[in-house]
């Protein structure tokens, strides 16, 4: 969506309709055609192997996730089933988690802050709460870009 001419308003709207349908699912062909939702966007926008790039970061944790759902899931307050040992929970809500990883990438990466407090302020969020937002997103830009630079000064003095 980068590359594409669209209202704020829309992305926001769309995006969290995506969040409200994920925790609505039950069912993994559901999330399984959310997912590929999300990768199209993402395409579109042309920020797929971005959004790829950065979900690869997070298998360790899908996989600790799965396990976890899967021999533990009995322990559980919210999906307590009578087994122990439930593959097809952990592996729906692996699926589901990742699921929740990609619509928050693809919106990350498909929406600038600029747009995001453009289209808050479209929807007449109040202003304290769209300046709050701005600030805070503002900030962890140039955070980012201060680490990069420590961190390429520290490279170029051999001290990694």
């Amino acid at each position: 969506m980068n590359n594409l001419s669209i209202d704020p308003r829309v992305k926001l709207a769309t995006f969290f309709l995506l969040f409200t349908f994920s925790f609505f699912l039950s069912s993994m062909p559901s999330a399984l055609v959310l997912i590929a939702l999300c990768l199209a966007i993402s395409a579109v926008g042309g920020v797929l192997k971005k959004v790829v790039k950065k979900l690869v970061i997070f298998v360790p944790m899908l996989i600790v996730a799965f396990l976890l759902w899967t021999f533990f899931s009995s322990f559980s307050l919210f999906y307590a089933k009578s087994e122990n040992v439930n593959v097809l929970n952990g592996a729906f809500m692996s699926i589901r988690l990742f699921l929740f990883l990609t619509i928050s990438m693809t919106f990350i990466f498909t929406t600038t802050p600029e747009e995001m407090i453009r289209g808050l302020n479209a929807l007449r969020f109040p202003k304290s709460l769209v300046f709050l937002l701005g600030l805070s997103l503002r900030e962890v830009d140039v955070v980012s870009r201060e680490f990069v630079s420590i961190k390429e000064a520290q490279a170029s003095r051999g001290l990694e």
